[in-house]
Order: C-alpha cells, then structure tokens, then sequence
C-alpha cells in the first residue's frame, strides 16, 4: 500500500514538473513568436528600421534571423532606389536646363539673323515712303518702328507679358501694312481673361 501511495506521489510529481516544463517551453516560444509579430506590424506600418533579437538557435532564431536579413535587404534596396530617384531628378533638371539654354541660344541666332534683315528692309521702306511724298505713312512707320524697338530692347532679359506680346506684334505688322500696303489684312482677336 505504501509502494502504491509511493508510485502514485512520484507519478503525480512527474506529470506536475512535465507540465510546468510544457508550460515554461510553450510561453517562452508563444512570447516570442508574440514579440516577432509586433516587429512585423511595425514594419508593416513602414518602420524598416526595427530588428528582432533573439538569443537561442531554434527554428524562432532562424525565423528571427532571416526576418532581420529581410529587412537589411529592403533597407538596402529602398535605399538605392532614394539614390537613383535622385539621380533621376538630377539628369532631369540637367536636361530642363540644357533645353532652355538650347532655346535661348537658338531664339538668339534667330534674332541675330532677323534684327539687321528687319531693320535694312524697314529702312528701305521708310525712305521709299519719304521719295514717294508719304509723310504721313512714314512718320506712322517711324513710329511704329521705333515703339518696337524700344520695347524689343527693353525686355531683352525678361520674360514679358502677353500684353506686351501683343503690342509687340501690332507695332510689327503695323509696319507691315505700311511696307505692303493692300497686299495683306490683319485682325486681332484676344481673350482678355488671358491677358
């Protein structure tokens, strides 16, 4: 009878230390597995910053491990992508930069090659006027002329409005109308809301 007291005490026992070693196993890797989670719902909001440690080399530490290599390489690839995002806004605002001056340069060898062709004609065209009697006309034409210089030179630096676009193109085709008389019309048309 004591030997069955014994054996039933000892038995108990037993099963009392398995479980609780159960127990102790089973909260040590469901609070970690429980920590790894919270890690990945960090990450998952965008943080790639954050690691899990985790000190044993079973099937959590290697989970662990590959979830902190995984992160070191999106960090990494993230990283290079900023870097290349950069680059790109680099070459981009290099080649805005070049077009614009391109297009300075091209509107300058225009200028250059239209102001002495301009003016010549205009000229030639104002003394006619004047061989032929047409003060009126060419004072208009001297007028005209000289608005439009005064105006070409003094926004040579600056942008200027489309206003002053305008009246630009009406002093030149007013001495257009001059040179040509009846051989062209001209009208203007403009939406004031642009203006």
């Amino acid at each position: 009878k004591n030997l069955r007291f014994l054996i039933a005490e000892f038995t108990i026992v037993i099963f009392g230390m398995a479980f609780a070693i159960l127990l102790i196993v089973s909260n040590r890797l469901t609070e970690a597995l429980t920590r790894l989670e919270k890690r990945m719902s960090i990450v998952q909001g965008g943080d790639f910053e954050v690691r899990f440690f985790y000190p044993y080399h079973d099937e959590v530490g290697s989970l662990a491990r590959s979830f902190n290599c995984m992160l070191d390489e999106i960090e990494r690839l993230v990283k290079k992508q900023d870097e290349t995002i950069q680059e790109l806004k680099r070459e981009r605002d290099f080649v805005a930069e070049v077009q614009k001056q391109k297009r300075k340069a091209e509107l300058k060898a225009l200028q250059a090659q239209i102001n002495p062709h301009f003016f010549y004609n205009t000229l030639v065209t104002i003394r006619f006027m004047i061989q032929m009697e047409e003060y009126q006309e060419a004072d208009k034409a001297i007028l005209s002329f000289s608005k439009l210089l005064r105006k070409a030179f003094a926004n040579q630096q600056r942008l200027i409005s489309i206003k002053e676009e305008i009246d630009m193109t009406e002093e030149y085709l007013t001495l257009m109308s001059l040179r040509y008389k009846d051989k062209f019309q001209w009208k203007t048309i403009i939406d004031y809301e642009t203006g």
